[in-house]
């Protein structure tokens, strides 16, 4: 199992030194991750925050503005051959580098996420960077207590990709991946100890009433 290592992020994109205490992971962990390159002990975030493609996904949760990064590990430094992951909340970017969809994700899995929590002063977070089928028009995030939270895949160094951020002590009742050709696909979480989402699998559904959310 890899870890995210915490570290603060100084104004002008300086480069910053690895926090040596870690987060364990606490959720699906990349596959391949034995053969994935060390985590390097200087983060530049100018290669991380840019340039490049922009974020994943961004936003705001109680006033402190989160973004989900995904870059090739070699435009951070490491060899290439990996994934890395990086979530910026305030001023926390810790990041994981593995092998991004594990092997064996294929038709029966249309979405596969990697997902874990981090905090910043103010807040603690659950978030996850989920990658999806070519026919995923979109993914729907039903909470537990009626929200609704839909996510549009965008392209990223040739993967589709989803992501989302949202308080710790929120809930996801399931989540729904809907294909092009009408079909769909619910998976109902199970959650780790800390409170982090897993999306372990998933069932299939014909064409039906059920649709998301525009």
């Amino acid at each position: 199992m890899r870890f995210f290592e915490h570290a603060q992020r100084p104004a002008g994109g300086r480069r910053i030194a690895a926090v040596a205490a870690a987060v364990a992971v606490a959720a699906v962990v990349l596959a391949g991750d034995a053969q994935s390159p060390e985590w390097p002990a200087v983060i530049d975030t100018a290669a991380i925050l840019g340039p490049g493609p922009g974020p994943v996904a961004s936003g705001n949760i109680q006033n402190v503005p989160w973004q989900i990064f995904f870059r090739p590990s070699n435009q951070i430094g490491q060899s290439s051959g990996a994934m890395c992951i990086f979530a910026v909340l305030g001023d926390s970017v810790p990041g994981t580098c593995g092998t991004f969809p594990p092997p064996g994700w294929g038709p029966v899995h249309p979405a596969w996420f990697y997902a874990s929590w981090l905090e910043s002063p103010q807040l603690q977070v659950q978030f996850a960077l989920g990658g999806v089928d070519a026919d995923v028009t979109s993914v729907l995030l039903r909470m537990r207590d009626g929200q609704q939270l839909k996510l549009v895949p965008v392209s990223r160094y040739g993967y589709r990709l989803v992501a989302f951020v949202i308080p710790i002590q929120v809930r996801i009742a399931a989540v729904t991946a809907y294909l092009d050709n009408g079909r769909y696909a619910t998976s109902i979480p199970s959650y780790s100890k800390d409170g982090v989402a897993l999306f372990n699998s998933w069932v299939w559904h014909s064409p039906g009433p059920l649709s998301p959310t525009t």
